[in-house]
């Protein structure tokens, strides 16, 4: 089982990152992310963090995630996030735990900026792209900013940093 263990730890790294740019295409897509690939992503992590090495800080992730989820309902209510977007971000921020939370949660508001930039100039240009320009609607699929923000974080677990 030790020979299992590392292996097994990996594989459950890499599903995440396959789960992650699933999530970014779909939401660039079709403006959804479909509820199985949050609930996934939540699943995944017991597996992963019980192949590890180090203890999980089981109770401080689920309140980081709790308080990410409550934020994210707050801007869900405000309709400047979708419920998709929220679900997946507190998913997310599960896996980053304490250690990574601040780093995850600025990727992906430094990738939400950026992509919000994208946006307002090709409304102000109107250059021919998948996005709506509609002046209603939520222009912005900030699953691909959480996509970026995931990423990152996988990128830290990769390089051996624990949650």
């Amino acid at each position: 089982m030790e020979l299992i263990y590392p292996i097994l730890h990996q594989a459950c790294l890499g599903l995440f990152v396959v789960l992650l740019l699933l999530a970014g295409w779909t939401d660039l897509r079709n403006f959804t992310i479909p509820n199985h690939i949050p609930i996934a992503i939540a699943l995944l992590l017991p597996t992963y963090e019980m192949t590890g090495l180090a203890p999980f800080p089981w109770l401080a992730s689920l309140l980081i995630s709790s308080a990410v989820f409550i934020t994210g309902l707050g801007f869900f209510s405000m309709k400047l996030m979708g419920g998709g977007d929220v679900k997946l971000m507190a998913s997310v921020s599960l896996w980053a735990g304490t250690a990574c939370a601040l780093d995850f949660l600025l990727v992906t508001a430094l990738a939400g900026g950026l992509l919000s930039v994208f946006a307002l100039v090709k409304k102000k240009f109107g250059f021919a792209g998948g996005w709506s320009n509609e002046a209603n609607r939520n222009v912005v699929p900030y699953g691909v900013a959480i996509t970026f923000g995931g990423l990152g974080l996988a990128a830290l677990l990769i390089q051996g940093n624990q949650i």
